[in-house]
């Protein structure tokens, strides 16, 4: 059984397609609201989108933080409590 442990979250507009679990950096801001993409490998990230949307639309992004259990999309299989790292296309390894 998957948990998570929810936290402060972000509403954000997507800077190009963004899938749900994917970790998102900060982009630039339209307005008073932050835009995200994709982050690539090596990236620092600010959290994992919430939901699969197209460039442009809005979603929203769970926010990194210590302790925090969130579900996320893997470049490959891993045991139960690895540390991850930051992979490809927003993705962990």
């Amino acid at each position: 059984m998957s948990s998570t442990n929810p936290g402060p979250g972000l509403s954000c507009i997507a800077s190009g397609a963004i899938t749900r679990g994917t970790r998102v950096k900060y982009s630039s801001v339209s307005g008073d609201t932050v835009v995200v993409a994709v982050a690539g490998a090596g990236e620092r990230s600010i959290g994992t989108a919430l939901k699969s949307v197209a460039d442009g639309e809005k979603l929203g992004v769970e926010l990194c933080a210590p302790g925090k259990v969130v579900t996320v999309v893997t470049a490959s299989n891993y045991a139960a409590g690895s540390d991850v790292y930051g992979a490809a296309s927003g993705k962990v390894q």
